[in-house]
């Protein structure tokens, strides 16, 4: 859009004839995304502050202090910095970042955040929307996880999600599960596990979610 603009002021706006768009019918938002932005005014109802991080993160967010060994990372060539230089595959380590950069301020502390995510199958890059929240405060459990994710689901997609133990690289073990929608994966929630806490400085207890948004919504 900016360098269309610098082409409109070079050439010269008043040299431009207007004229109306080809199509009769009026302008409308995609459904696709206000189907999203429903979502993120539920969790705002529920008291979880949104938040909107960059795409690019940094190895040690995404990898390092959640302990995981990447199959492949999806890098960039010629990063301005090397904080932002990996596409994010998951929202939770950019809302754990979130969170360490707050731990001075009172809790509980809520966030949540909708937003791009990017995933390699062989030579194949898929671009995918997802939703995550986190809550963190003294007393936080994987029941509280599930009550939100539960809400969140029930109101947008009509019926309550299943959920069965599984283990997810942010969660701790024998404290998180995999969500599930008429049998169909859809996420994963839980309890932070104690050395992510720890590697982000967050001295209270976290639990949360993320759910694929592209599965349920054709959103790409």
């Amino acid at each position: 859009m900016d360098l269309t603009e610098e082409v409109v002021i070079g050439y010269g706006l008043d040299k431009m004839t207007p004229s109306y768009p080809p199509s009769k019918d009026a302008g409308q938002f995609d459904p696709r995304i206000t189907s999203v932005e429903r979502m993120c005014l539920t969790m705002a109802e529920a008291g979880f502050d949104e938040t909107m991080n960059f795409d690019l993160v940094d190895d040690s967010t995404l990898y390092g202090k959640f302990g995981r060994s990447p199959e492949s990372k999806l890098e960039v060539d010629n990063p301005r910095t090397m904080e932002h230089y990996l596409l994010r595959d998951s929202l939770l380590p950019s809302l754990m970042a979130v969170l360490g950069r707050n731990t001075k301020n009172e809790y509980p502390q809520r966030v949540f955040e909708a937003g791009k995510v990017f995933l390699r199958t062989g030579a194949t890059l898929t671009e995918a929307t997802s939703i995550a929240a986190l809550s963190a405060h003294t007393s936080s459990s994987f029941t509280e996880s599930k009550m939100h994710l539960q809400a969140l689901v029930k109101r947008h997609f009509g019926e309550a999600a299943e959920t069965q133990p599984a283990e997810h690289w942010a969660f701790a073990e024998g404290r998180s599960a995999q969500a599930l929608l008429k049998g169909k994966p859809l996420g994963f929630l839980g309890e932070v596990k104690p050395s992510a806490l720890a590697a982000f400085g967050v001295d209270v207890p976290a639990c949360g979610f993320e759910l694929d948004l592209s599965k349920r919504s054709g959103l790409r």
